[in-house]
């Protein structure tokens, strides 16, 4: 269950459709998110491809029909000022705006609360009609991050039978509907959460075993509520199992019990360092401490803790916790957060056995990726003046995202100018702002004015999507904050289709991918195949290609009609004189009359 050499799981397995289905709609939260780790999700969600295909992943036609597959499918909800900046420029990222709903927690006293829940919830559908659920919680983020991590995921269906867990998470549904603010871009974004809830009637998610049975808790989203009691802290224990990368002193010296004689009660935990070693001896001395040794991944990147596990056992009864609150004050009262309970007996699961699964054996033993605490105060490392300022700039960057930013795109001839309203009284030195698209762009952000951006831009440049960097002595802080935008033209998207898909082979690669019953086969498998050869002057031949096409056309009218209507749907978007996709769009006008499709009203109201 917890062993890292054993029982490792793959995103993107994790979100692949079971056999026989294909993705209908999904609603995911992060707490962070990248444009990279994003697509790693989504090829396999979308297209149903080989995961394991690297040439996929960066394949730009197979990123955008991924993209263009889950638009108005998928709603991701994340923190704001929490999207990362992607590593190279990407006119694909402009349509995270089509996908993408922040969330601005009030600040709390002198604190921003964090939305910091780590979900999947996908729903699948077969050829005959019957759908499936599956809801996966995690402690990883959405990024491209090489920490431990931990996963469970639950697999639903319509049956009678109680629907409590259900019922909570229509609860954190609801909650997340809430977070969609009407207004430019957001209908898709509501409409996919309320098409959801509305799905999840008379579904019951089961677990497997060892657990007989668990329960669903949303954390922070009833203002008025009483914060989910993970710990149990007044009532008696036999096992305490805590792993959690951050820690609040206070929580675990509460756990850490007074002289009541409870002290050969097990107690474990697991942190990095810098944690523990904000600790003072007194607060964890009735627990065995450990972190993880020293190890780096392939590209050399040193690998940390970043798993949430509870495990509280009492008798003969455990219960095992998992989600995204860290043992913190923030993680357990004041966060958003995603935890679920699972309920199994003590002979399936306890602290000896947690540990060791984790350590192979023994935890102090050579080979065990744990490494023994017996001081704290060894562990401690004071923050550098850089660090406090990297975190003001962090907190301007929260504060920043709670403004009501509007911008505006106008017309210039054929070009595009854009401004962004900044409605504050305060100044933002050191503060720059830019649209993702236009680095060229780059201005001072300043309170109460309107920021007007100098160059004009192109269509498919435009995005709601700006990058704001704040600097500090030593470095700075650049995050990707998405802004309500009035004037994006509706042709915005189909731009950046055309942009793409820009000339012949292009455009071949997209058909192929459409037509193909895997996605990920390449042009280099159809070119192996004969489907795709070239002619004397360097150009791929219509008349090798048009029969290969043909074929592969009434595959797919058999098999899966949908691929068809993708394939109108992209003919009447594409802009081009080439005269093979007049030829093949004549050739598609034949085949849909000869197999009476009737398709061509179904593509232009798409």
């Amino acid at each position: 269950m917890f062993r890292p050499d054993e029982d490792r799981l793959d995103y993107g397995n994790e979100l692949l459709p079971p056999e026989g289905f294909h993705f209908v709609r999904a609603v995911s939260t992060t707490y962070s998110l990248d444009f990279e780790t994003l697509i790693a999700a989504l090829v396999p969600l979308a297209l149903k491809g080989d995961i394991d295909d690297k040439e996929l992943y960066s394949n730009p036609i197979a990123i955008l029909q991924a993209i263009r597959k889950v638009i108005g499918r998928l709603v991701i909800f994340c923190e704001a000022g929490q999207i990362k900046v992607p590593t190279s420029r990407n006119r694909l990222a402009s349509l995270l705006d089509e996908i993408v709903v922040q969330v601005a927690l009030p600040r709390k006293g002198r604190c921003y609360p964090s939305f910091h829940p780590k979900t999947w919830l996908i729903e699948y559908e077969n050829n005959e009609g019957e759908h499936l659920w599956r809801f996966i919680v995690l402690s990883r983020n959405m990024s491209n991050d090489h920490s431990w991590d931990v996963a469970v995921s639950f697999e639903g269906e319509k049956r009678t039978g109680s629907y409590g867990a259900t019922k909570d998470l229509v609860r954190f549904l609801e909650y997340l509907r809430g977070r969609v603010h009407k207004g430019a871009g957001t209908d898709r974004q509501w409409k996919v959460t309320n098409e959801m809830i509305s799905s999840l009637a008379g579904v019951s998610f089961f677990c497997e075993s060892p657990f007989d049975g668990f329960d669903i808790f949303p954390m922070g989203i009833d203002r008025d509520a009483k914060p989910v009691d993970i710990f149990k802290v007044s009532e008696p224990f036999d096992d305490l199992v805590v792993i959690s990368p951050f820690l609040s002193p206070g929580l675990i010296k509460e756990l850490n019990g007074g002289d009541d004689g409870t002290k050969e009660r097990g107690r474990i935990l697991i942190s990095r360092a810098e944690a523990l070693g904000k600790l003072e001896p007194s607060d964890a001395d009735k627990f065995r401490k450990y972190m993880l040794r020293e190890v780096t991944t392939e590209s050399n990147e040193r690998q940390d803790l970043h798993a949430k596990v509870y495990l509280r056992r009492r008798g003969s009864q455990t219960e095992l916790w998992i989600g995204s609150a860290n043992a913190t004050e923030s993680g357990t009262s004041r966060n958003v957060e995603m935890m679920v309970c699972l309920y199994c007996y003590n002979r399936h699961l306890n602290a000896n056995k947690l540990m060791n699964d984790i350590c192979g054996g023994d935890p102090s033993g050579k080979t065990s990726p744990l490494e023994e605490v017996f001081d704290v105060g060894e562990c401690g490392v004071e923050e550098s003046d850089e660090e406090a300022a990297r975190h003001a700039a962090e907190d301007t960057i929260r504060e920043i995202c709670r403004l009501k930013m509007v911008g505006m795109v106008v017309a210039d001839g054929e070009q595009y100018r854009m401004s962004l309203n900044v409605p504050s009284d305060r100044e933002f030195p050191g503060v720059t702002t830019y649209p993702i698209n236009a680095p060229g762009n780059r201005m001072e952000l300043r309170g109460d004015v309107v920021v007007n951006f100098p160059e004009p831009m192109e269509l498919e440049d435009l995005s709601s999507l700006f990058v704001f960097s704040v600097e500090y002595v030593g470095g700075k802080v650049e995050r990707v904050v998405k802004v309500p935008v009035e004037g994006i033209p509706d042709a915005r998207n189909d731009a950046i289709l055309n942009k793409i898909v820009k000339d012949r082979p292009a455009l071949l690669r997209y058909l192929a991918m459409l037509l193909s019953p895997n996605p990920a086969l390449t042009l280099r498998q159809l070119d192996e195949a004969g489907v795709f050869l070239a002619d004397g002057d360097g150009q791929l031949s219509s008349a090798r290609l048009l029969p290969g096409l043909y074929e592969e056309m009434l595959i797919a009218a058999v098999e899966s009609p949908e691929r068809i209507r993708e394939v109108g749907n992209l003919l009447c978007k594409i802009r081009s004189d080439d005269e093979v996709l007049s030829r093949y769009s004549k050739m598609y006008d034949c085949f849909a009359t000869a197999l009476g499709l009737n398709l061509a009203k179904e593509i232009v109201h798409e």
